[in-house]
């Protein structure tokens, strides 16, 4: 999966036209907080800010990825891709957002909060996340206001 993961922030990354730097330094100003969002965090993460850092953006830019496909066309993918293309969106998808509502699996709302931001230029508030997530997990569901969550399954 982690291949995946990395093919998703190179395109995240070419889409957004932003170099990686700026999303670091984004998530960084909230490093602690992040870390604060896990009640017990592996100790690789908890004491190695690269590698958390890495975690996040990564995983970050996945969800993302994979959230927007329900309302963007990804077309810089490959037709063969195994997760983006349509084959994978009709047999791997399913999969894919049931690991993510795992407890195990939740990245802090925060992480795709800033993402964002800093991929619209603070044009996209908090509920644009919000409603991503929502829309993405149950397609069918009127979407209302949620306000702050902390984590992905909260808005779900």
């Amino acid at each position: 999966m982690e291949d995946h993961k990395q093919r998703a922030l190179l395109h995240f990354l070419k889409r957004s036209g932003k170099p990686l730097r700026s999303f670091v330094e984004s998530l960084a100003k909230d490093l602690q907080q992040l870390r604060d969002c896990y009640e017990l965090l592996d100790p690789r993460w908890q004491d190695d800010d690269h590698k958390f850092m890495q975690l996040m953006i990564l995983d970050g830019c996945f969800m993302l990825e994979i959230s927007c496909l329900d309302t963007h066309t990804m077309e810089d993918y490959a037709e063969t891709d195994p997760i983006f293309s349509n084959h994978g969106q009709i047999h791997i998808i399913t999969f894919i957002k049931r690991d993510m509502l795992m407890l195990e699996n939740q990245l802090p709302m925060q992480v795709l909060h800033s993402l964002v931001d800093v991929d619209s230029n603070g044009t996209k508030d908090d509920e644009f996340v919000n409603k991503l997530i929502v829309k993405f997990n149950t397609s069918n569901m009127p979407i209302s206001f949620m306000g702050s969550c902390l984590h992905v399954l909260k808005v779900y």
